[in-house]
C-alpha cells in the first residue's frame, strides 16, 4: 500500500478529483488500497459518496477531513487560487504523527505512472 496521499477540494472540483484518483488508482493497480486523505469544504456526503462510487472497488481507502478555510481569510485570491489551495498548509497538523512522508497531488492532475518509488 502507498500512501498517505492527500488532495485538497471543494465541491467545485469534485469532477477533477474524481478523475485524479481514478487515474492514481488506474496507474497504480499493485499498491490497492491507496491510503488517501482528502482535506474538503463545503463538499457534501452526497458527491463524496459519488467520487467513491467512481473508483474501482477496493482501490483506494479515503478518509475525508474537514478543514475550515475561514483560517486563511487574509490569503490573495484569484480565478484560479482559492482559499482551498492553502489547505495544504494544514498537513503536518492533521496527519498522523507516525506518516513520515506525504505525496500531496493537485486535484487537478493524470497520474500517469506507479507511484511506488515516490
Amino acid at each position: 500500500m502507498i500512501g498517505p496521499i492527500v488532495l485538497a477540494s471543494d465541491a467545485s472540483y469534485a469532477m477533477p478529483l474524481a478523475t485524479a484518483l481514478r487515474s492514481l488508482a488506474e496507474a497504480n493497480q499493485r499498491h490497492w488500497p491507496i491510503d488517501v486523505r482528502v482535506l474538503v469544504t463545503a463538499f457534501p456526503e452526497a458527491m463524496r459518496r459519488k467520487v467513491e462510487r467512481s473508483l474501482p472497488r477496493g482501490a483506494v481507502a479515503i478518509e475525508w477531513l474537514p478543514i475550515e478555510v475561514a483560517q486563511f481569510g487574509g490569503f490573495g485570491v484569484q480565478n484560479h487560487i482559492s482559499r482551498m489551495t492553502y489547505a495544504r498548509l494544514l498537513i503536518p497538523s492533521l496527519l498522523p504523527q507516525t506518516a513520515v512522508k506525504v505525496l500531496y497531488l493537485d486535484a487537478d492532475i493524470l497520474v500517469l505512472g506507479d507511484l511506488g518509488a515516490l
